[in-house]
C-alpha cells in the first residue's frame, strides 16, 4: 500500500483542504488492520461476498485498501447513497420494497413542478428532511455531533504511519514533529503526550469507525457556503 513518508510533510497533502472530508475517511479505513486483513482474504471472492463485506464497513462498494480514494474503482461511501426507482410514467405502478431496519422509503411527486416551478422539489425536499428527522427521533436514533478541524486530521495521520509503520516510539516522533520540545526551554512530556492523544485519536478514527463521521462534513461545509454567498 502506498503512503507517504511519515518523516516528509510534503509527501503528504500540500494543505489539508487539498483532501475533501470523504478522502480523509478513506485513507484512515485503508489503515484498519482487520479491514486489510478482509480484503486480502476476498481478493478472489465472489461479487456478493465483496460487497457484504463493503457494506460492514460503510462502503457502498468494495474498494482494496491498497487503491487510492480517486483510483479508477472509485469510493461511494453508504452515507452518500440512495436507491433509486423507476418512476411511474404511464399509469400507476406497483413496488414492493423490503425495508431493513432503520430504513425509510419515501416518494416525491414531480408533477406540481410543472406548475410550480423548481421551489415544488425545495419543498418536497424540506418536507422530507422533518420526516426523516421524526423517524429518527421515533427510532431513538441520534445524530452524531461532528466537529473536525482537518489540520487535526493531518497531525493524527502522520503520527499514526509514524508509530505503526515507521516503527518509532513517541519519543523519536515527537523529537522529529515537534523538535523546540526538546530545547534546553522546552517540555518533552507535553510533546511526547500530544504524540500519544494525537495516536489515540487516529486509532478511534481508524479501528472504532471514527472514519464515517467524517464523511457528511464536505455537504456541510458546502451548504455553509452556499449560504454564505447567498447572504453576500
Amino acid at each position: 500500500m502506498a503512503r507517504p513518508d511519515w518523516t516528509q510533510p510534503e509527501s503528504y497533502p500540500k494543505t489539508p483542504e487539498a483532501w475533501p472530508f470523504r478522502v480523509w475517511a478513506w485513507e484512515f479505513l485503508r489503515r484498519n488492520p482487520e479491514f486489510q486483513r478482509q480484503c486480502d482474504e476476498l481478493a478472489e471472492a465472489s461479487a456478493r461476498a465483496k460487497q457484504q463485506m463493503a457494506r460492514s464497513w460503510g462502503l457502498g462498494e468494495f474498494k482494496p485498501y491498497k487503491e487510492g480514494y480517486h483510483s479508477a474503482g472509485g469510493c461511494l461511501w453508504l452515507s452518500e447513497a440512495f436507491r433509486e426507482y423507476e418512476a411511474a410514467e404511464d399509469g400507476d405502478k406497483e413496488y414492493k420494497v423490503v425495508l431493513k431496519q432503520h430504513e425509510v422509503a419515501l416518494v416525491f411527486d414531480l408533477n406540481n413542478v410543472t406548475t410550480a416551478g423548481l421551489s415544488a422539489i425545495e419543498a418536497q425536499l424540506g418536507a422530507a428532511r422533518e420526516v426523516l428527522l421524526d423517524y429518527m427521533r421515533e427510532f431513538g436514533l441520534k445524530p452524531a455531533d461532528v466537529r473536525v478541524n482537518r489540520r487535526g486530521l493531518f497531525e493524527a495521520l502522520r503520527v499514526y504511519d509514524a508509530l505503526t509503520y515507521g516503527s518509532v516510539t513517541p519519543t523519536e516522533a515527537a523529537k522529529v514533529l515537534d523538535p523546540d520540545a526538546f530545547s534546553d526551554r522546552g517540555d518533552p512530556d507535553a510533546a511526547r503526550k500530544r504524540i500519544n492523544d494525537l495516536r489515540q485519536r487516529a486509532k478511534s478514527l481508524i479501528e472504532e469507525k471514527g472514519y464515517l463521521k467524517l464523511v457528511s462534513r464536505d455537504y456541510i461545509e458546502d451548504r455553509s457556503e452556499v449560504s454564505k454567498k447567498s447572504r453576500d
